[in-house]
């Protein structure tokens, strides 16, 4: 059987403000480069920012870089429907898997959609009223338009089924890959003991009630510190108010974007990754955590259930009381560690990039009407 060409749609990702679709969209080109499921001939359609700024990741794929930087939403839109289908074409694909949501208005070749959450209709406010309102305009029309539609986990694929009427046989799950860190051990340069939120402060993630929580368990005293990173977002002066109004600033580190081995490290050596979300789509931090043997504190969400399982402890994203629990027990009982600890490690086995890479293959030979293996 001949390869599959195949066009991974990248021209929405500016380096650095992608958030968790950023790590999602890298780490699934990443499992297809090195576990490939099937024989694939991929092309990357890149913003000229992106090919500058990912010469490593890109440097063993054919990237295709459209005349636009991508920091114009407009002008990418309109290359998605004229140099996207044009290039598409001249190199004679397949299909074309667009990995943000929804698919351009024009196109010239088969489609697959990665549709990460349902935020613009459950929970607009995270995006704003423009980017809400364009979503939930376009959601319905690029699945219709999609001959498969991949999700990060079976809670979206749930709602997409329900919510957006999709046919369940054409929606798939694909979650992304874990991969180990880089050898040798790095410092993190945080005194312990400490508890790790890795997030942009946005307002879905309910960085006030970790603050107000946290501020009950570390006390007047010095020692125990939380430490934020991840980049700034819409809610960021309210975090940054919030930890002078509780006077914890000698005591919440604010460290913003942090190099992925620096934040491996940190993940390794903290007391626990604590996530209070109130909306998610995957979860990818806790995974990472599990993984790393790194204990998880978490929001009680269908999504970070299905991610977690009995493996973390789960509690109410508004439950100050709860929280503050859940980090006093994960500083004191030895065995709630150790069993969290192995229970994460077993669960997080499952994101595997073979598995990845095999779960998106599959989808790929579906929507070009391929066969699929029998199990």
């Amino acid at each position: 059987m001949s390869s599959l060409r195949v066009g991974i749609n990248l021209m929405w990702l500016l380096p650095g403000e992608g958030a968790g679709a950023e790590v999602y969209s890298m780490r699934l080109l990443r499992a297809l480069l090195d576990e490939p499921a099937v024989e694939l001939e991929l092309t990357v359609f890149a913003n000229r920012r992106l090919a500058l700024a990912k010469p490593e990741e890109l440097a063993s794929v054919p990237v295709a870089t459209a005349p636009i930087d991508g920091g114009s939403r407009p002008a990418r839109i309109a290359a998605e429907s004229t140099w996207l289908p044009r290039e598409a074409s001249r190199r004679r694909l397949d299909l074309v898997h667009h990995m943000a949501d929804v698919v351009p208005w024009l196109r010239g070749q088969t489609s697959v959609l990665t549709i990460h959450d349902l935020r613009a209709l459950h929970r607009p406010d995270i995006l704003g009223t423009p980017h809400a309102a364009y979503l939930r305009a376009r959601l319905r029309p690029s699945l219709r338009a999609s001959a498969v539609v991949i999700t990060p986990t079976e809670t979206v694929r749930s709602s997409v089924v329900e919510d957006l009427e999709a046919d369940p046989e054409r929606v798939r799950v694909v979650s992304a890959p874990l991969f180990a860190p880089a050898d040798g051990p790095v410092d993190p340069g945080i005194a312990e003991p400490f508890f790790l939120y890795p997030s942009t402060t946005d307002p879905h993630k309910n960085h006030a009630t970790l603050l107000r929580a946290f501020a009950r368990v570390a006390g007047p005293g010095p020692g125990l510190r939380l430490v934020l990173t991840g980049a700034p977002g819409r809610s960021d002066r309210d975090v940054a108010a919030e930890i002078e109004r509780l006077g914890m600033g000698d005591a919440v580190l604010r460290l913003g974007r942090v190099p992925r081995e620096r934040l491996d490290a940190l993940i390794a050596r903290a007391v626990a990754v604590v996530y209070p979300s109130e909306y998610e789509g995957f979860g990818l931090p806790l995974a990472e955590a599990m993984a790393a043997g790194c204990p998880v504190i978490a929001s009680d969400l269908p999504v970070i259930r299905e991610v977690v399982g009995e493996a973390g402890v789960l509690v109410g994203p508004g439950d100050t009381d709860g929280w503050a629990d859940a980090m006093s027990r994960l500083l004191d009982d030895d065995a709630l560690r150790e069993r969290l600890v192995s229970a994460g490690r077993e669960r997080a086995a499952r994101y595997t990039p073979a598995e990845t890479s095999r779960r998106l293959s599959d989808a790929y030979r579906l929507a070009a009407g391929r066969s699929l293996p029998t199990a």
